[in-house]
Protein backbone atom coordinates (compact mmCIF):
# COMPACT_ATOMS: atom_id res chain seq x y z
CA UNK A 1 0.00 0.00 0.00
CA UNK A 2 1.35 3.59 -1.27
CA UNK A 3 1.61 5.69 1.78
CA UNK A 4 1.07 9.68 1.37
CA UNK A 5 3.59 11.32 4.38
CA UNK A 6 3.75 14.93 5.62
CA UNK A 7 6.51 16.76 8.11
CA UNK A 8 5.74 19.86 9.36
CA UNK A 9 8.53 22.06 10.75
CA UNK A 10 8.26 24.84 12.99
CA UNK A 11 10.58 27.95 11.75
CA UNK A 12 10.30 30.27 14.05
CA UNK A 13 8.31 33.21 12.55
CA UNK A 14 7.60 30.73 9.14
CA UNK A 15 6.84 26.99 8.32
CA UNK A 16 8.04 24.57 6.04
CA UNK A 17 5.96 21.33 4.99
CA UNK A 18 7.67 18.61 2.78
CA UNK A 19 5.27 16.25 1.77
CA UNK A 20 6.26 12.58 -0.08
CA UNK A 21 3.45 11.66 -2.53
CA UNK A 22 2.45 7.81 -2.76
CA UNK A 23 4.65 7.76 -6.15
CA UNK A 24 7.58 8.92 -4.12
CA UNK A 25 7.79 12.61 -5.76
CA UNK A 26 8.47 15.63 -2.86
CA UNK A 27 6.92 18.45 -2.30
CA UNK A 28 8.14 21.61 -0.48
CA UNK A 29 5.77 23.79 0.79
CA UNK A 30 6.89 27.32 1.79
CA UNK A 31 10.32 27.54 3.30
CA UNK A 32 11.17 30.51 5.60
CA UNK A 33 11.71 32.36 9.13
CA UNK A 34 12.23 36.03 9.97
CA UNK A 35 13.65 35.04 13.47
CA UNK A 36 13.48 31.91 16.07
CA UNK A 37 15.05 29.64 14.07
CA UNK A 38 16.01 26.63 15.94
CA UNK A 39 19.25 25.53 13.96
CA UNK A 40 19.21 22.31 15.06
CA UNK A 41 15.63 22.08 13.66
CA UNK A 42 16.75 23.00 10.36
CA UNK A 43 19.22 20.71 10.06
CA UNK A 44 16.98 17.75 10.93
CA UNK A 45 14.46 19.18 8.25
CA UNK A 46 17.55 19.47 5.93
CA UNK A 47 18.46 15.62 6.43
CA UNK A 48 14.70 14.55 6.23
CA UNK A 49 14.31 16.25 2.97
CA UNK A 50 17.45 14.74 1.62
CA UNK A 51 16.32 10.84 2.55
CA UNK A 52 12.68 11.32 1.09
CA UNK A 53 14.20 13.34 -1.89
CA UNK A 54 16.77 9.99 -2.29
CA UNK A 55 18.51 11.99 -5.56
CA UNK A 56 15.07 13.10 -7.05
CA UNK A 57 14.52 16.27 -8.16
CA UNK A 58 11.70 17.94 -5.82
CA UNK A 59 8.89 20.36 -6.45
CA UNK A 60 8.55 23.51 -4.60
CA UNK A 61 5.13 25.36 -3.78
CA UNK A 62 5.50 28.98 -2.35
CA UNK A 63 2.54 30.10 -1.35
CA UNK A 64 2.98 33.71 -1.06
CA UNK A 65 5.91 36.54 -1.05
CA UNK A 66 6.15 37.14 2.48
CA UNK A 67 9.68 36.44 3.61
CA UNK A 68 8.79 33.96 6.47
CA UNK A 69 7.19 31.60 3.15
CA UNK A 70 10.42 31.47 0.97
CA UNK A 71 13.88 32.56 2.28
CA UNK A 72 15.53 30.10 3.76
CA UNK A 73 14.60 27.57 0.72
CA UNK A 74 18.06 28.14 -0.39
CA UNK A 75 19.92 26.89 2.40
CA UNK A 76 17.65 24.03 2.36
CA UNK A 77 17.90 22.85 -0.93
CA UNK A 78 22.01 24.16 -1.20
CA UNK A 79 24.44 21.82 1.21
CA UNK A 80 28.13 23.37 0.21
CA UNK A 81 30.73 20.94 0.50
CA UNK A 82 29.14 18.07 2.31
CA UNK A 83 25.79 17.74 -0.18
CA UNK A 84 24.14 16.98 -1.62
CA UNK A 85 22.59 19.67 -3.43
CA UNK A 86 18.52 18.95 -3.59
CA UNK A 87 17.46 19.92 -7.34
CA UNK A 88 14.23 21.45 -8.08
CA UNK A 89 12.32 19.96 -10.66
CA UNK A 90 9.50 22.23 -11.02
CA UNK A 91 8.39 25.37 -8.46
CA UNK A 92 5.29 27.23 -8.04
CA UNK A 93 4.37 30.61 -6.57
CA UNK A 94 1.40 32.56 -6.30
CA UNK A 95 1.00 36.12 -7.83
CA UNK A 96 3.09 38.70 -6.69
CA UNK A 97 2.50 41.75 -4.89
CA UNK A 98 3.86 44.34 -6.89
CA UNK A 99 6.39 44.69 -9.46
CA UNK A 100 9.36 44.62 -6.69
CA UNK A 101 8.28 41.69 -5.44
CA UNK A 102 11.43 38.82 -4.66
CA UNK A 103 10.07 36.33 -6.42
CA UNK A 104 9.97 38.67 -9.06
CA UNK A 105 7.31 39.21 -11.78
Amino acid sequence: MAVMSFLFADMGQGDCTLIKAPNGHVFVVDCGSTGGLDSDTFATLKSALREAANGDRVTVVLTHPDRDHYNKLIDLLYDGVAGPNVRVDKLYFSLKSSNNSPLGN
